[in-house]
């Protein structure tokens, strides 16, 4: 492409400009970006793509891959300009309506199946629950659990619904806000990735997260921590006896957030990273692997 005008050339050779102006503006995997953008513009899968590598791009194409690579340089997330995501092995659809899954959510969604999967038919909570993808991903995993999705967005609560009847998965939904009062019914397992960023933090934030994720799912107050005092405080209101909470936190908050339960036994978790990520708060089975991890953290924080 040249001044914004499109001129005869292969898959190949657009792929390799895209990935450069990729590269430029400091994307973290270039040459994925612009596999995705090209195949998305052409209408291609990756595969058909590749095969196509040599064939001549047709104006149509070359236009549209340029306005797409000009909004990813404007700072706009891969994930909105696709209109999906992978998460846990499900592909759900992604609109600015809520926060992009995240890898490291992902630690939060395999806790919570194995919670539940030591249950009978156990009720799970899904709170702030976005997209989805972590209720969704226990609901496909563990199709015995009885999951309810819950958002104080209704858009949010739409790209859900959406997400779960396009994935077949049978959920329900409840639309609440838990800063308000404890989520109506009684819980086996109540599972959370709140907003968590301080909100002098906000303005600090990456462009693509600052400018598109929407704020309504980052905002955690002044300290980051309004939801957790509020969940911390509703605990035995929606709680079964014997159940347990799972909770994402933000790096460096998770012995803030451990001291608002106490004494409530509270184990961590930690991610790729080796940073302290989910707390589960409660008596709770888990699988011996799990069991190991929790110990060895209670120890480390202790």
């Amino acid at each position: 492409m040249v001044d914004g005008r499109a001129i005869q050339t292969s898959f190949a050779a657009l792929r390799t400009d895209m990935k450069k102006r990729l590269l430029a503006m400091g994307a973290g995997l270039p040459e994925l970006e612009a596999s995705e953008l090209l195949a998305l513009a052409a209408g291609l899968s990756k595969q058909q793509l590749t095969l196509a590598a040599p064939a001549a791009v047709s104006a149509e194409v070359a236009a549209e891959a340029e306005a797409l690579l000009r909004r990813r340089e404007a700072g706009e997330p891969l994930a909105y300009i696709l209109g999906q995501w992978d998460f846990c092995g499900l592909t759900l659809e992604i609109t600015p309506d809520a926060l992009i899954p995240r890898t490291d959510t992902e630690l939060l969604a395999t806790l919570a199946w194995q919670t539940a999967a030591h249950r009978q038919a156990p009720r799970v909570l899904d709170l702030c629950s976005g997209s989805g993808c972590v209720g969704l991903a226990v609901a496909n995993r563990f199709p015995q659990a009885r999951v309810t999705l819950c958002d104080n967005a209704q858009d949010a609560l739409s790209l859900s619904r959406r997400n779960a009847a396009r994935l077949r998965l049978p959920v329900s939904f409840l639309h609440h806000d838990v800063l308000q009062g404890p989520p109506p019914g009684c819980w086996d397992v109540i599972v959370c990735n709140p907003p968590y960023i301080r909100r002098g933090e906000i303005p600090s934030l990456d462009r693509s997260v600052r400018d598109f994720e929407p704020l309504s799912a980052l905002d955690g107050g002044e300290d980051g921590l309004d939801f957790y005092r509020a969940l911390a405080r509703w605990r035995r209101h929606c709680l079964a006896r014997d159940g347990a909470m799972l909770l994402e936190c933000g790096q460096g908050q998770a012995q803030e957030v451990k001291a608002l339960f106490a004494p409530c036994p509270v184990s961590l978790f930690t991610d790729t990273q080796g940073i302290d990520r989910v707390l589960l708060v409660g008596e709770s089975t888990f699988a011996v692997t799990s069991k190991q991890q929790a110990t060895s953290n209670e120890q480390r924080a202790n």
